[in-house]
């Protein structure tokens, strides 16, 4: 009855939205959605959509930019900006609840802190997109990018969009405490592919898990399509591969193919091999939707050399880098890729988010118990939930699962011995229930981390805050680690 409710209250406000801030569906709108990739694949269409001379607005979890004239623009992009309303009405039904009537009438604003739970939101709520796309088109924009999650979709927040373009990156393992199952996660998901204008069509990764789903619902609703797929993905050079265009269809790989329509080789800037996914993605949505230049679209994927918080590469000898990865396939992804290229030790900072899904925290432990040397288990927002708790779950029913493996487990002290035995993994973990546990890993991995040694430092990427009981605490991976490097 709750969720029943908690979806009629999400379909009014989108509601009332459209009414007040209506916009022009002839624009060109280009839904992005997927557990991985997301933010990047919009980044790779943003810098596109500049070649090709669009007045583009780009919202994704980063934050917003608006391209027109030859000029960049950050967007003010406060997720926050209803934040005091929801506080109010909060505070008034929880006092109303427990019987507190004179406490739910009187004034709240003292108690009110305005770093709030909205600064973990991906997709703003439906009054900010619509006032924020209403506000660019009315400057002259001409296409929406619009990164697009599974609570977007099933609260709401993008409803009444009518999209030219959805495209999917991938969908795994990601938000089952909020959908209860993989399969309603990815039917989650799938509603963008109703979204879409009559002539609008859907990019799919014909090498993901979720695409046979994917393609029988597009194929049961008679949504068109185009995929895209790797031949060889190990054999792929991000510096050096082409994109084949075939009539209804793309191929990344490392040659070029004569009997493709078209072809564009690409050299990627961006750090992360993975990202040839995400620029498959891009490129297949630009050159089947609008028929342009295929060198545009080469120069456009070549443009873009880095985004807050995903593979930031903060310093070199060791190597000190931090991603936003909090998924596990995320997590597996560039946990592989860095241990290819490191000479050392492959160190490890992580933990898993409080009050979000359990499944995850033994996943994501299992793949860092597997492929680092060292690995650091710490705080990433534990919420309401005792971080020694989420320690546990992920050591005992994460790492501990590699079997074949020899692990030395210690709890964080100051001058604590971290020596190990031949073949054997070091594993620390932060119990204390404040922004130290985090700050404490990342200062013992970075100071104790050898030459050849890489440190990444994963979960928080470009998010501002950190999430301690019920209050939100300032604080970004980025500007600490660069902050203690500088030091």
């Amino acid at each position: 009855m709750t969720r029943t409710i908690k979806k009629l209250n999400w379909w009014i406000q989108s509601k009332i939205s459209s009414l007040l801030y209506p916009i022009d569906d002839s624009l060109t709108y280009i839904g992005v959605t997927g557990t991985d990739g997301k933010t990047t694949t919009c980044n790779f269409l943003y810098e596109i959509a500049k070649k090709h001379g669009f007045v583009v607005l780009m919202i994704t979890t980063v934050g917003a930019n608006f391209y027109f004239n030859g000029k960049e623009e950050v967007v003010d992009f406060k997720l926050h900006s209803t934040s005091y309303i929801s506080f109010v009405f909060k505070h008034f039904i929880k006092n109303i609840k427990n019987g507190k009537f004179i406490e739910a009438l009187t004034p709240t604003y003292k108690k009110y802190d305005k770093y709030t739970a909205e600064y973990h939101r991906t997709t703003p709520l439906a009054y900010e997109i619509r006032k924020m796309i209403r506000k660019y088109v009315d400057r002259g924009a001409n296409m929406i990018i619009l990164e697009s999650t599974s609570h977007a979709l099933d609260q709401y927040r993008i409803a009444d969009i009518k999209f030219d373009v959805a495209v999917y990156t991938n969908i795994t393992h990601e938000h089952l405490d909020y959908h209860g199952t993989y399969e309603n996660y990815v039917k989650a998901k799938a509603r963008l592919m109703t979204m879409l204008k009559d002539d609008g069509f859907v990019i799919l990764n014909k090498s993901d898990q979720s695409f046979d789903f994917l393609i029988s619902y597009a194929n049961k609703y008679k949504i068109r399509h185009v995929d895209y797929q790797f031949d060889e993905y190990q054999d792929l050079d991000p510096k050096n591969f082409w994109i084949n265009f075939y009539e209804n269809y793309t191929v990344i790989s490392k040659n070029k193919d004569k009997k493709a329509k078209d072809n564009i080789n690409v050299s990627l800037n961006i750090e992360g091999k993975y990202n040839i996914f995400n620029a498959g993605a891009a490129a297949t949505a630009f050159y089947y939707y609008f028929d342009k230049k295929p060198e545009y679209i080469s120069s456009g994927l070549s443009h873009l050399k880095t985004i807050s918080g995903r593979m930031n590469i903060l310093s070199k000898n060791p190597d000190i880098i931090v991603d936003f990865a909090h998924t596990p396939n995320a997590m597996k992804v560039i946990l592989q890729e860095i241990k290819q290229r490191t000479k050392g030790k492959l160190w490890v900072v992580f933990g898993c988010a409080g009050l979000r899904d359990v499944e995850k925290r033994y996943l994501m432990g299992e793949i860092a118990g597997k492929y680092a040397d060292c690995i650091l288990v710490t705080a990433e927002d534990p919420r309401t939930e005792r971080l020694e708790d989420i320690n546990d779950q992920i050591i005992k029913n994460g790492i501990l699962k590699n079997k074949d493996i020899r692990y030395r487990i210690l709890r964080y002290r100051v001058n604590m011995d971290l020596s190990t035995d031949i073949g054997e993994k070091l594993v620390i973990r932060f119990d204390k229930d404040d922004i130290s546990s985090r700050t404490d890993a990342i200062k013992l991995a970075i100071t104790k981390a050898e030459k050849n040694d890489t440190v990444l430092i994963l979960g928080k990427g470009h998010e501002k805050t950190m999430c301690f009981g019920e209050k939100e605490i300032p604080y970004n991976d980025i500007e600490f680690v660069s902050q203690l490097i500088k030091n």
